[in-house]
């Protein structure tokens, strides 16, 4: 069974709790989607990925991350992830483009980069990048827990869109046996609401006609589906 949680709290005072569910089918447009709520709340040990402090990271690409334990997704068994500064996560042995802003929707198998990309999993897919300033932007990793309840987090702490001087707090969170995806949203600063519009968020499979992506209509998210 594998299903994907996405937690949002966003520029609201509270967040919500979504739920894909996938019953032994292996495509994840077959997941199914819910919510409600949860709090979020940060990680500050494991590995720190990307540094805070005044370096870029920008249209940057970090494969080969060690989940901890083997996380099923889509029907396929996978030890190890890579990570995006644009704001998402991808699965198999290939490597996507280091300026890919629409993981889900992208019209190429591997995403206009190199080897084979099983899986996308993209909690706020677009031209993001770290912030440089205070407060400076980080990206980490951490396996938790004991076998067999483990859970692989990444983190994006202090992240902004391209051109705004946005705050974003955001993670994934891989769920050993489950097969679970959380993702969750903490504290954002927007500059302007339409930031909001122009996301890529949800799931893909080995390419742009196996996907299950949220829609929230005018940026409204407590009515997302």
């Amino acid at each position: 069974m594998n299903k994907i949680i996405l937690h949002y709290k966003l520029f609201l005072t509270f967040a919500f709790f979504n739920t894909l569910l996938l019953p032994g089918y292996t495509q994840v447009s077959n997941y199914l989607f819910t919510q409600s709520n949860i709090t979020y709340t940060d990680i500050t040990g494991g590995t720190v990925l990307v540094p805070a402090d005044n370096t870029d990271s920008d249209d940057e690409v970090y494969p080969g991350n060690a989940i901890g334990f083997t996380f099923n997704y889509n029907g396929t068994d996978h030890t190890t992830f890579g990570i995006s500064s644009n704001g998402f996560l991808w699965l198999g042995s290939g490597e996507p483009a280091p300026d890919t802003y629409t993981p889900i929707s992208g019209s190429s198998a591997n995403l206009d980069g190199t080897g084979t990309i099983n899986g996308v999993i993209s909690p706020l897919g677009r031209d993001l990048f770290k912030r440089t300033t205070n407060p400076f932007g980080e990206i980490r990793i951490e396996t938790v827990g004991t076998t067999p309840n483990r859970t692989c987090i990444i983190q994006y702490k202090d992240w902004r869109s391209y051109g705004l001087d946005a705050i974003y707090n955001f993670q994934v969170r891989l769920h050993e046996t489950t097969n679970t995806i959380d993702l969750l949203y903490g504290s954002f600063t927007i500059i302007t609401a339409i930031e909001l519009t122009d996301l890529e968020i949800g799931l893909r499979g080995n390419s742009d006609a196996d996907f299950n992506n949220v829609l929230a209509e005018n940026a409204n998210w407590d009515a997302a589906v």
